[in-house]
C-alpha cells in the first residue's frame, strides 16, 4: 500500500506541470530514419495508430519507443514530442495538445498500473478530438494496461539484432562517426 500512496501523491505533486517534456530533434528523426528495424507486431500497431490515433505499444525488448518514433515520423507529424512521464494520463487538458503533434509517452516505469481504464479514454477522446494529433503509449508488459483498452494495445517483438547492428554500422559508415 505505501508504494501505491507514493506513486499517487507523486502524481499530483507534479500536476500542473507541463504536458511537454522534450521535442524530438532532426539528429534523433534520422536516426530513426537509418537504423530503423521493424519489430514484429509493427505492422499492426501502425494500423491501430491510424484506425484510432492512438496505440498502447508493449514488449520488453523490442524497441518500442524507436519503433514509436518511426510511427509518429511516417505519419508525418508537424513535431514529435516526448510528454512528461510525472503528470498522469487523465490530467491532459485539449489545450495542451496541437493539430498534427505526434506524442510519445513512456509509462514504462510507473509501476504495475501507470493509468486507469477512464484516464486513457479521456486523453484518447482529445486526440481524436485533434486534427491530425497521433499518441503513443509505451509500457512493459500487457498487465500494465488497464481493461478497456486492449483494442488499442499491440505486442511488439524484438527485431533481429543482427540486422540491427548492420543498420548502426551502415549508419556510422555514412556519417563518418
Amino acid at each position: 500500500q505505501v508504494g501505491v500512496a507514493d506513486t499517487v501523491n507523486f502524481l499530483l505533486e507534479h500536476e500542473g506541470e507541463s504536458l511537454l517534456a522534450r521535442q524530438v530533434n532532426g539528429p534523433e528523426l534520422a536516426r530513426v530514419r537509418t537504423t530503423f528495424v521493424t519489430p514484429g507486431g509493427f505492422d499492426r500497431a501502425a494500423e491501430v495508430l491510424d484506425g484510432h490515433r492512438v496505440v498502447i505499444l508493449y514488449g520488453v525488448g523490442a524497441g518500442r519507443t524507436f519503433a514509436g518514433l518511426r510511427m509518429l515520423e511516417q505519419h508525418g507529424c508537424a513535431r514529435i514530442v516526448h510528454l512528461n512521464r510525472a503528470r498522469r494520463l487523465g490530467s491532459v487538458k485539449g489545450t495542451e495538445l496541437r493539430s498534427g503533434d505526434g506524442y510519445l509517452w513512456d509509462f514504462t516505469d510507473q509501476g504495475m498500473r501507470p493509468f486507469q481504464a477512464d484516464e486513457f479514454e479521456h486523453t484518447a477522446q482529445l486526440v481524436t478530438g485533434t486534427a491530425d494529433c497521433h499518441l503513443v503509449i509505451v509500457v512493459g508488459e500487457l498487465g500494465q494496461i488497464p481493461g478497456g483498452a486492449g483494442r488499442y494495445s499491440v505486442e511488439l517483438k524484438p527485431p533481429d539484432a543482427l540486422a540491427i547492428a548492420t543498420a548502426d554500422i551502415r549508419r556510422q559508415q555514412e556519417s563518418g562517426d
